[in-house]
């Protein structure tokens, strides 16, 4: 790479200053810090990657309006650029009302979107690219509700597919020059950016008028998600449109390679096969071997697609052998041989196979078929005689001795489903989790977990909380060396999921899960959906304004609380052992709600949020009920509303859980009910003719016999005074 390319990437990786026209203006000097960041940021923590993340989103307040004069007509749908993560609209300058070539994609906030990739992307104009000019959070008409808005140039021409289905297949010469050359460069300078297309195929290629190619945007969809599955590794065709995730980089130069293909041959080579023959095809022959002897072209071409082609991706072409090749040097690939690793092949379903990937793609595709054959020594023996995978061969062994029923229970498969699954992901350590109902990466399974929330699908719901109690994970994470972008903090996310799945209390359960495996989601709860909210100091400022607006209506459900104990990153339940012999306090679910939140007002340093702490005393004024003491109750009161014009959440916990004014109420309870039955007993007797007539009874006979020894004094007296006489 000559010094002048390297200063030519430099400046698009970092943004050049002539991005936009001159009398384009800034809408604040926060846009600078999106050339001061790398996304590449795998080796940060996650909540410091969220952080460095959301510090460059811009906030826009002006209704319907991003940047200074970008107006999006709502009113105006563009149906052919819109997805199911994001509805396009039109443009126009909010000045002059003039259109503008460019859209606004409208993101779905219930819905997981490619923020490092639009923050990554944005403001760079990147050769042969779509530019995104900007991105940010805009408040919409009618209701003012906040979405992630991104400005998009509007694509040039038409698409490749379009133009080879008008001409017929092209020469080898324009693919070369037209397409190939351009978009080298363009992949580059996009995978130095920390981003990978993910979606590259003859529908998001256009050419212009003058046939100057350029690469459609990415950030849309998830990787994957409306990719053809012509155009995928064996690996990610058939897994979930959701699941599929970041991958390498080497799926951009792989789907590369098979749209010259489909240029050349024309565009029906990309229907002419299934799902399942594709991925048979390569697995068994291979992507180059499988296609070249259909295409006539040049001993320097054929070249080229061997390295794009190459079934393993650590061995797949780049940017670092597509540039010298593109400058004459010659590599003569041969053909990869791989594909019949095996000595002797192993007979399956009445099928040879010759490679572990083609046997775990057969197991899998016969599932009931090989719930007996895995218990079976057959796959154990091929692998270590036929293979030379000992330890492969080992560790299925160990897993068919194991007994871990009780870890792999779940409604959506049983034991023997998740052997299965684990023996699979051993074969070929290059294919995501695999079952019958749900295919999917691991960096993937966020996405699914979101998605089923937001559609109402709550099976893959259930599945994914089945597979984060188990111990298929476990196996397949082990069996991986994996150094996908985000694949480490996915992995992070989904290993302090399976830990907080379990953990009962305010701010886990599945809730909690939503957000570790989905770090970049605003707060779903209810009270904030017409908010943005994505930090811990958004949330406390928008609850606080909005306990200051309407302080009875309940604000913490548990999607807020699972969101505030995500930013707080609170490892487990909060106990709070000092009120723990007062079950009033104790089961109170709101008094520890408030705990919550006075731990975030205190990380955040947010000195006063009186809204808020007005709000919590009208929801905790059941506690002030419950005091039997009206002294007391009147005091408790007394000392909450002193403490609102404070703002301090601290103070009015420290009020609401005074375990003295609950002993003393306590105590003071028990006495007087005592001091009560002792006189409802009385009272009862009172009540009771029968007792008082027997009293009454016992009385007289008590009078009568109390008349008698003192009419009987009186005489022995009277007797006594004669007898002197």
């Amino acid at each position: 790479m000559t010094v002048e390319e390297k200063e030519r990437l430099r400046q698009i990786v970092e943004g050049p200053e002539d991005l936009f026209s001159d009398d384009y203006q800034y809408y604040d000097d926060d846009r600078d810090l999106l050339s001061q960041i790398n996304f590449d940021t795998d080796q940060l923590g996650n909540s410091q990657k969220e952080r460095e993340l959301f510090r460059l989103i811009i906030r826009y307040p002006t209704m319907d309006i991003i940047g200074r004069n970008y107006l999006i007509r709502l009113d105006k749908p563009l149906p052919q650029y819109s997805t199911e993560f994001a509805k396009a609209y039109q443009l126009v300058d909010s000045r002059s009302q003039e259109s503008i070539s460019a859209y606004a994609l409208v993101f779905q906030k219930q819905l997981p979107m490619r923020l490092s990739a639009i923050l990554g992307l944005s403001r760079k104009k990147i050769p042969n690219f779509h530019v995104i000019y900007e991105s940010g959070i805009v408040p919409l008409s009618p209701h003012g509700e906040k979405h992630f808005v991104a400005v998009v140039s509007k694509p040039k021409g038409q698409t490749l597919h379009d133009y080879v289905k008008q001409r017929g297949p092209i020469t080898e010469e324009f693919v070369i020059a037209s397409i190939l050359r351009p978009l080298i460069f363009t992949l580059k300078t996009i995978h130095a950016c920390g981003v990978t297309h993910g979606n590259i195929n003859p529908h998001t290629i256009y050419l212009d008028n003058n046939t100057e190619c350029y690469l459609g945007e990415c950030i849309s969809s998830l990787p994957g998600f409306s990719q053809l599955s012509f155009f995928e590794p064996a690996e990610r065709i058939g897994v979930n449109a959701y699941a599929k995730g970041e991958d390498y980089s080497s799926i951009d130069y792989y789907a590369l390679g098979l749209v010259i293909i489909s240029t050349l041959v024309g565009m029906s080579v990309i229907h002419e096969k299934s799902d399942q023959e594709l991925i048979e095809t390569r697995l068994i022959t291979g992507t180059f071997n499988s296609l070249i002897g259909s295409i006539n072209v040049s001993n320097k071409l054929q070249d080229c697609l061997n390295g794009l082609l190459n079934d393993r991706k650590d061995a797949r072409w780049n940017s670092q052998q597509l540039e010298p090749w593109s400058k004459g040097k010659r590599y003569n690939l041969l053909p990869s041989s791989s594909y019949m690793e095996a000595s002797r092949a192993i007979v399956f379903n009445d099928r040879q196979y010759f490679n572990r990937r083609s046997i775990a793609n057969a197991l899998y595709n016969h599932w009931e078929q090989s719930r007996e054959f895995i218990t079976q020594d057959t796959l154990i023996k091929w692998l270590k005689t036929s293979v030379d995978s000992e330890q492969i061969a080992t560790s299925i062994e160990m897993i068919l001795k194991m007994d871990d029923r009780d870890k792999n229970k779940s409604h959506h498969f049983d034991y023997l489903d998740a052997i299965i699954s684990r023996c699979i992901s051993l074969v070929d350590t290059q294919i995501p989790i695999r079952f019958p109902f749900l295919s999917c990466h691991v960096n993937g399974m966020g996405a699914v977990l979101a998605c089923s929330y937001s559609n109402g699908k709550r099976e893959h719901t259930h599945i994914i909380t089945d597979l984060l109690r188990g111990t298929v994970l476990d196996m397949w994470q082990a069996s991986r060396d994996i150094k996908l972008p985000n694949y480490q903090s996915a992995a992070l996310g989904i290993q302090r999921s399976r830990e907080m799945l379990i953990m009962k209390g305010i701010g886990f359960g599945l809730e909690r899960c939503y957000y570790n495996m989905n770090p970049t989601l605003p707060c779903q709860g209810r009270s904030l959906k017409l908010e943005y909210v994505l930090t811990l100091e958004e949330a406390l400022l928008t609850l606080d304004k909005l306990g200051e607006s309407n302080p009875s209506q309940p604000l913490i459900d548990r999607h807020v609380a699972a969101f505030i104990a995500h930013r707080l990153e609170l490892p487990s339940p909060i106990e709070l052992k000092k009120i723990m012999g007062y079950p009033v306090l104790a089961n109170d679910e709101t008094l520890h709600i408030l705990y919550l939140l006075a731990i975030a007002q205190r990380k955040t340093d947010i000195r006063k949020l009186c809204g808020l702490t007005n709000h919590m005393i009208q929801q905790l004024m059941k506690i002030v009920t419950k005091l039997h003491s009206k002294s007391l109750k009147k005091d408790l009161e007394a000392r909450a509303r002193a403490v609102a014009g404070s703002g301090s959440l601290a103070a009015l916990f420290k009020v609401m859980a005074d375990v003295g004014t609950h002993r003393r109420d306590t105590l003071g309870f028990k006495k007087a009910s005592q001091f009560y039955h002792v006189l409802n007993t009385e009272e009862r007797k009172i009540n009771n003719q029968k007792i008082v007539k027997a009293a009454g009874h016992q009385y007289g006979l008590h009078l009568a016999l109390m008349t008698s020894y003192l009419l009987s004094l009186i005489v022995l007296l009277l007797l006594f005074s004669k007898s002197i006489h």
